[in-house]
């Protein structure tokens, strides 16, 4: 029997193959040698991930190399490894069960991890209380990369201090980072760039005060791979040569001090901030200490924003600098092309006075126009407020049920404003609206594209890069149209994040949206239930995906009919496609089959897999989760990370 199958036509083979679950196939490999041996082709294995997972991070860069031809990578792959990893992830993401919990134990050190305090504000329903504003994480990731940077504890050979940990590997690095006889705020991965914020443990105090200020620095490091491997597809190691591997690289982009005269290390100033490849932002909320130093405009706190262009490296130091003799060249590292203060604020409708609203500031993912040298698009600012918010900072004049509202802010030039409101929610559960003519303008313009052979992992899928007008929308990707979540995804910052009360009175904590695999990870919480029973059933739950891997888009039979005889006609007639040499027709054929295919019923299965229950304390406590396809990274209750594989 098994020499039968294995000298079957391979265009036979495989579509007897294809009928069944990727699961299966891995396991049928266990049978015999000749099996295994016949399942584990390279041609076979590459036909199987084009047909049951298109979106997956493999499967796109599979799509790539059929699309330029090229046959070397594709024959030092290591396909049958790719296959049954995408079918293990997706066999446990099915079902909303890790493969493999792996906990990161992070350094507890309360006079060297210091964050940025939180507004004074809280939930509040028949005398029960619950946090609305959670602190910032001393730790912090990049899914998409696979990095994570913590602080890591004290060990045999090493000394306490922040290290990166490679997801894929578990291999760690160190980030070069001295952390002796610092305060450390806030650390940021963001767009290839490691962020810092630090300040002195020793500060000095101002003439006539009574509080020690510490200047407060940002230092900022590019991140990058070293080595020829991009971590996506395993690679067979070829005869005399060493199987290829990569390393991290942390080289020091810049330093600068984000407050010109300095913050007390307090639980009353806060700062918020935010970067990405081109500039930084900074937000300073400080309360008024000197009436009689401050400006008589100024009424209630003191309010100041500051952005920073940051593109070219500057080795120059300030902290190193205290007295400020050395000589820095003007020409080079970062500068402040913008600040404003509380009357400016106060004109682009973005000052917090004495009730804050504010929980992050964004930057577009784009902020620099290359022909022009100069900067673009906007800085936001997103606002919360909730029915049931409580507390010094919360609102005099709460709204009906949950707020939430974004402004943005252009980098340079005096505007127009950018302000996106969504008010969701209501004792009929019903789901949250628009309030944006753009937005409609952008769900409702979409085309129909033939194919998304041009929809890479640098796509958001849902509006232009900065985002300053409508007219540069760019159209989504065909097969978010079958995902009726992709429709209305926060991917751009200057959308309100109307998803936090889409299930209201649920409260979307965090959401993980992974945009090119089509899958949505939503965390949600109901604090309403801990008013009513003592043991509150807060979700998690998996969008997208199903046992047999990512749902399949919705495309038009007529073109799925042509392209299955145009498949077909393209073989050599049932002979099996040599690994190597001449494959022109193989690669041909699965070209066609790297297109995300359509369901057998034509309709899209949206049902959600809940995580269990016992999930939530592992990845919850800090309120937010990251990952995508392969994983899902979270704190724990004991203060230590939690990386769920798949």
């Amino acid at each position: 029997m098994d020499v039968t199958l294995a000298n079957l036509p391979f265009h036979i083979f495989c579509d007897i193959v294809c009928q069944l679950p990727p699961i299966r196939v891995v396991n049928c490999q266990r049978v015999s040698r000749i099996i295994h041996e016949a399942l584990t082709r390279d041609e076979l294995c590459i036909t199987l991930i084009s047909r049951h997972f298109p979106r997956s991070r493999e499967g796109r860069r599979l799509r790539q190399l059929l699309r330029a031809e090229d046959r070397e990578s594709l024959d030092r792959g290591n396909w049958a490894a790719v296959f049954a990893r995408l079918a293990r992830r997706y066999y446990y993401l099915g079902r909303a069960m890790p493969w493999q919990t792996v906990k990161v134990p992070v350094l507890k050190d309360a006079t060297l991890l210091r964050g940025v305090a939180t507004w004074n504000r809280f939930l509040s329903l028949n005398n029960i209380n619950a946090i609305f504003d959670y602190e910032d994480a001393v730790w912090t990731v990049a899914p998409t990369e696979g990095l994570l940077v913590y602080p890591a504890p004290e060990t045999d050979s090493s000394e306490p201090g922040y290290r990166a940990r490679d997801l894929a590997t578990g291999v760690e690095f160190r980030v070069p980072f001295k952390t002796k006889g610092r305060i450390v705020r806030r650390v940021r991965l963001s767009h290839g760039i490691l962020a810092i914020e630090w300040c002195p443990k020793v500060g000095s105090v101002p003439f006539g005060g009574t509080v020690p200020f510490h200047r407060h620095y940002a230092i900022l490091y590019d991140v990058h791979r070293a080595g020829s491997w991009d971590g996506v597809i395993p690679q067979r190691p070829a005869a005399g040569v060493a199987t290829p591997g990569y390393s991290w690289k942390f080289d020091l982009r810049s330093e600068f001090e984000i407050h010109h005269i300095g913050l007390p290390v307090n639980s009353t100033d806060r700062f918020f901030s935010t970067h990405n490849a081109t500039h930084y932002a900074v937000y300073v909320w400080q309360t008024t200490r000197y009436p009689s130093s401050t400006p008589s405009n100024i009424v209630g706190p003191i309010e100041r924003l500051t952005i920073w262009e940051i593109r070219t490296a500057s080795p120059y130091r300030p902290s190193l600098d205290i007295l400020g003799i050395a000589r820095r060249d003007p020409t080079v590292g970062p500068r402040v092309i913008r600040r404003m203060a509380n009357s400016q604020l106060a004109a682009w409708s973005v000052l917090q006075g004495v009730t804050p609203s504010l929980r992050s500031l964004a930057l577009d993912d784009c902020t620099w126009n290359a022909s022009r040298r100069s900067a673009c698009g906007h800085v936001f600012f997103t606002e919360e407020e909730h029915k049931w918010s409580d507390g010094p900072h919360s609102s005099l004049d709460p709204p009906r049920f949950h707020l939430v509202k974004t402004t943005g802010i252009p980098l340079i030039g005096n505007g127009p404003r950018w302000v996106d409101e969504c008010r969701g929610g209501s004792d009929a559960n019903i789901q949250p609206f628009r309030r944006s003519r753009w937005r409609r303008h952008a769900t409702e313009t979409y085309k129909e594209e033939e194919d998304d052979d041009d929809y890479d992992d640098n796509s958001n899928g849902d509006g232009d890069n900065n985002g300053t007008t409508a007219a540069n929308t760019t159209a989504a990707p065909s097969f978010l149209k079958t995902i009726p979540w992709a429709r209305h995804s926060e991917t751009w910052p200057g959308r309100a994040p109307c998803w936090r009360h889409v299930d209201f009175p649920y409260i979307t904590m965090s959401e993980v949206l992974d945009m090119p695999a089509g899958i949505r990870i939503i965390a949600r919480n109901c604090f309403m239930l801990a008013t009513l029973s003592i043991f509150p059933r807060p979700k998690i739950h998996i969008e997208g995906v199903n046992e047999d891997g990512p749902i399949p888009r919705k495309k038009k039979e007529k073109k799925d009919k042509k392209r299955r005889v145009k498949s077909r006609s393209g073989g050599d007639g049932g002979s099996r496609p040599s690994s190597s040499g001449s494959n022109s027709s193989f690669l041909r054929e699965n070209r066609q089959l790297a297109a995300p295919t359509q369901s057998q019923d034509g309709n899209e299965d949206q049902k959600a897999v809940q995580f269990a229950i016992s999930i939530w304390p592992q990845i919850m406590c800090k309120g937010c989760i990251y990952g995508d396809e392969r994983w899902l990274i979270g704190e724990d209750a004991g203060g230590d990370v939690t990386i769920l594989m798949f």
